[in-house]
């Protein structure tokens, strides 16, 4: 779908692979169904020979699938430009991964503290976190160590009870009112 933005982490990688060596950059695997609206982001792809490679589509995975892709990341990518939460953020944190997100709309709620977050808007923004990030190897170690001993998923209970207080809150607001 064209609100997952998926043509901007085309440029990014495009940039990263433009300004230095090949081998240092990862291969960007996107993962998930074909959305609609995205037949001329999948000739893109199709044209530049999936960044000769270092792009891939694993469409549809399964469960297993999904986890073995989180547990052998160096980090995920969560790029929308509009999310209702950003389930891909909550589960790259509760499989220990960390997370690099877009700070649109309820995103940074899915990932608080233990997400980094950039703009979905500038590539240069994201192209240079990404930088920082494989090159150095210590932090991000000590990023997923954050992540594994102090991450703790919003449940439904939580978000359910979050919800009813706004809805309380606003429901007496306008009764004073």
């Amino acid at each position: 779908e064209a609100r997952k933005n998926r043509a901007f982490l085309l440029r990014v990688w495009r940039r990263l692979l433009s300004a230095g060596d090949e081998a240092d950059v990862p291969t960007l695997v996107f993962a998930g169904r074909i959305g609609c609206l995205v037949r001329d982001l999948m000739q893109q792809f199709d044209n530049s020979d999936w960044l000769n490679g270092k792009v891939r589509l694993i469409s549809d995975p399964t469960d297993e699938e999904l986890k073995h892709l989180y547990q052998n990341s160096l980090f995920t990518i969560f790029h929308s430009l509009s999310e209702g939460w950003g389930l891909p953020v909550s589960e790259s944190l509760m499989m220990g991964v960390p997370c690099l997100a877009s700070h649109a709309t309820s995103i940074p709620e899915a990932g608080g503290q233990f997400a980094r977050y950039f703009d979905p808007k500038n590539v240069t923004d994201a192209v240079e976190k990404i930088r920082a990030l494989l090159a150095d190897r210590e932090q991000l170690f000590f990023w997923k160590n954050e992540i594994r001993t102090g991450f703790s998923p919003t449940s439904w209970e939580q978000s359910a009870d979050m919800l009813l207080n706004v809805c309380l809150a606003t429901s007496h607001a306008e009764a004073r009112s």
